[in-house]
């Protein structure tokens, strides 16, 4: 991000250069406009691996938030039934209008990729596995 500046600085100069040359439609083949070509690529690909590894970081919090809680309260299942409280909350029953919406609940992936949190399903497991471990065993309703 600190090479965007110089980066559209020098296309800008490429530009004049091409336009004070009398041929401004081929400021791309000067140098500096390779040099700006190239350089907005790579600030493209390492400002998607950013967001990437921030996603991923998000849901490692995401579960690390979810052990935390489970040891504070000393009670994962009472921390599973809110979260699946909070799926069937946050589950929009549109009832006739539901044609008119798009869900998107596929699971794919891609969509895993780009979500800053977990699956539902995951972490409730995940914390009904952790009560079984610890000598809890019960069911969650889905």
């Amino acid at each position: 991000m600190l090479v965007l500046p110089l980066v559209i600085l020098a296309g800008g100069i490429a530009r004049a250069l091409a336009l004070v040359r009398g041929r401004p439609d081929r400021w791309t083949e000067s140098l500096l406009g390779r040099v700006q070509h190239s350089a907005l690529g790579v600030v493209g690909l390492l400002t998607v691996a950013l967001t990437l590894l921030v996603l991923a970081y998000s849901r490692r919090r995401e579960w690390a938030a979810d052990d935390r809680a489970a040891a504070v309260t000393g009670n994962p299942l009472a921390l599973a039934r809110a979260l699946r409280k909070i799926e069937r909350a946050s589950t929009p029953d549109l009832g006739l209008l539901t044609p008119l919406y798009v869900h998107g609940e596929d699971d794919n992936a891609l969509s895993r990729l780009l979500s800053t949190h977990p699956p539902m399903d995951e972490r409730i497991d995940r914390l009904v596995e952790r009560a079984e471990r610890d000598g809890v065993p019960m069911q969650i309703r889905r």
